[in-house]
């Protein structure tokens, strides 16, 4: 009641609009009552057109819960999801200058691309790469590539959380080992 009583506060005797954005939000649409997103439901159409919510989630709604169980939420967002996907080369080059100029280092174009090719565009890899290399130059061949990276534990450790974050059906997506070394390798300069 006091969250009601403030949104209706806000939103109509201040005029204002309001976004609740709900970061990490899995574990919560999975396993919070029915009831209480119904209730979010209620509040949002309470105060339609000032009111709304922006949901951060790993995995889509239906892979988290059975749509049936949270009808009245999931028609809230399920027409304006959206999904996000690594870097474009072009965003990628944007971010390494980025690091390259608020670490004060400048590196070779080959080394750029290589670092592309092999985070595959991920922000995430793309951070820890940069990390990697400032810390430890020699980890660069003469011809730019980047082999011996692909065994620091920093970039290691990064890939397996990426690993074990993703659904039982991404992991089975994934190319194998052998066929994702010959990508990097084939993408290397």
């Amino acid at each position: 009641r006091s969250l009601e009583l403030a949104v209706l506060t806000l939103t109509q005797q201040q005029s204002l609009n309001i976004c609740f954005l709900l970061d990490e939000f899995d574990k919560v649409y999975r396993e919070f009552p029915a009831t209480v997103l119904a209730n979010l439901r209620s509040l949002r159409d309470q105060n339609k057109n000032r009111f709304s919510y922006m949901l951060f989630m790993r995995n889509t709604a239906q892979e988290l819960r059975d749509v049936s169980d949270v009808e009245s939420f999931y028609e809230l967002h399920s027409r304006n999801t959206f999904g996000l996907k690594p870097y474009s080369p072009e965003d990628a080059r944007l971010m390494i200058a980025q690091l390259e100029e608020r670490n004060h280092l400048r590196l070779d174009q080959a080394i750029r691309q290589s670092i592309i090719a092999v985070s595959g565009g991920h922000p995430g890899l793309l951070g820890i790469i940069f990390e990697e290399l400032r810390a430890n130059p020699n980890l660069v061949y003469n011809d730019g590539s980047l082999d011996k990276l692909l065994n620091s534990s920093k970039l290691v450790e990064e890939c397996k959380k990426l690993l074990y974050s993703l659904t039982k059906t991404e992991q089975e997506a994934l190319p194998s080992e052998q066929a994702l070394a010959t990508t990097i390798t084939s993408n290397s300069p």
